[in-house]
């Protein structure tokens, strides 16, 4: 792993999603509501040496919308990264995964998650006074 991989990644995984919410978090703030959640791998707060490119940038990541959540959940909005370490059902890495692209990997036991129950998750961590962080 060299610089160059974190770079790229943290382009999509870090300084875009960074200024999506810089650019709306203000109005939302004044308006007294609204909220931002952003999925993001595990390997934000589970390392792993393969993701470590991509882990990077989303552990910065979570460690701004934690201060952002900090400054804007008392005036209504709320902020929150869903983690998601399980392969979802009925994606590409599922298909991929079921395929056998990834055999000769050292992996954990893989588990699997419904878009239903991260859909849920998302929508709770939207609507209600309940963490910044989770894991799905």
């Amino acid at each position: 792993m060299g610089p160059f991989p974190v770079s790229r990644a943290a382009a999509l995984r870090l300084l875009t999603p960074a200024q999506l919410l810089h650019t709306l978090l203000q109005a939302m703030a004044e308006r007294g509501s609204g909220a931002i959640v952003f999925a993001q791998g595990s390997s934000a707060r589970q390392p792993n040496a393969r993701l470590a490119s991509v882990g990077v940038p989303q552990a910065g990541l979570v460690n701004y919308l934690v201060a952002a959540d900090a400054e804007v959940r008392a005036r209504g909005v709320r902020v929150g990264s869903l983690q998601i370490g399980s392969l979802i059902k009925g994606s590409a890495a599922e298909q991929l995964f079921d395929a056998g692209h990834f055999d000769g990997f050292d992996l954990p036991e893989v588990r699997r998650v419904t878009p239903d129950v991260l859909a849920d998750a998302v929508y709770e961590m939207a609507t209600t006074d309940t963490e910044v962080e989770r894991a799905a």
